[in-house]
């Protein structure tokens, strides 16, 4: 497990693997279903995650976090007045998407002094 930080734009098409840990993406998270990710990704900054291939067939296993929280000249706004967030996904795109997995977002969260005091997860239908 890593802990991986893009101080700006990240594009991963055709990199053609799969990620495990914490990704932090501060600009635009560009991305395709050839590639898979089992953690947490918090695409920050410009909030904007994009897609730019359809084949593939790789998932996100874990939790996706998207907020715009800079403006265009990359400054941040003041809280609580954050940006809409913009997720683009295409309607033919292959992969077998998002899923939520709780266990995927503890084995993502880094081991340090600091321990979780009080968690509570939401049952899906």
């Amino acid at each position: 497990m890593l802990t991986v930080v893009a101080n700006g734009d990240l594009d991963l098409t055709h990199w053609n693997n799969t990620g495990y840990g914490l990704l932090l993406v501060t600009g635009t998270f560009t991305m395709d279903p050839d590639n898979g990710w089992r953690g947490i990704i918090l695409v920050m900054g410009q909030g904007k995650i994009n897609n730019t291939d359809d084949d593939g067939n790789r998932e996100i296993d874990g939790a996706v976090f998207v907020a715009k929280t800079n403006n265009s000249s990359g400054v941040a706004l003041p809280d609580p007045d954050l940006g809409a967030a913009t997720v683009i996904f295409r309607d033919y795109m292959g992969g077998t998407g998002i899923r939520y997995s709780s266990c995927w977002i503890q084995k993502a969260q880094p081991i340090d002094s600091y321990r979780v005091l009080s968690f509570h997860e939401i049952p899906q239908p």
